[in-house]
């Protein structure tokens, strides 16, 4: 009976302690920086041709975007990207997202003077809308 006694008095301490220890260590930010962040550790790459999302996302339907890096002398790093995170998706919040995932910073698209099709037109807008399975085409500057 003494140890029933010692073993239930030594599960109420852990339980509280656990739940003071939650309290004291939990915040929101911090779920934030693991689910939204990008490791320290991952390789921030300046070759947008480097990395691509590979395989179609299932269950969006038509709510799809094909993202092509074309690149002089090299392979195309070709990735598709679902739409339903998005409200109404403009071409900066899509290249936003996909430079989140592959790593990579927004302005080299400018630095290396990348040009950016939507559905085969010129993207001179960054706030232009994306449509719903739309393909942007980015071609490096040789392969202009």
């Amino acid at each position: 009976m003494k140890y029933l006694v010692l073993y239930v008095l030594f599960v109420v301490c852990l339980v509280v302690g656990l739940k003071i220890n939650y309290k004291r260590k939990f915040s929101q930010d911090n779920v934030n920086i693991l689910l939204n962040g990008v490791s320290g550790y991952r390789d921030k790459t300046d070759d947008l041709c480097k990395y691509a999302i590979k395989g179609d996302p299932s269950g969006v339907g038509k709510k799809y975007v094909k993202i092509n890096f074309w690149c002089t002398g090299r392979d195309a790093a070709r990735s598709t990207m679902s739409l339903v995170i998005f409200d109404k998706p403009t071409f900066f919040d899509v290249i936003n997202e996909y430079a989140r995932i592959i790593n990579f910073d927004v302005s080299l698209l400018e630095k290396q003077k990348w040009v950016c099709k939507l559905n085969g037109k010129l993207l001179v807008n960054n706030s232009v809308a994306i449509p719903d399975a739309s393909d942007i085409d980015c071609y490096d500057k040789k392969a202009n």
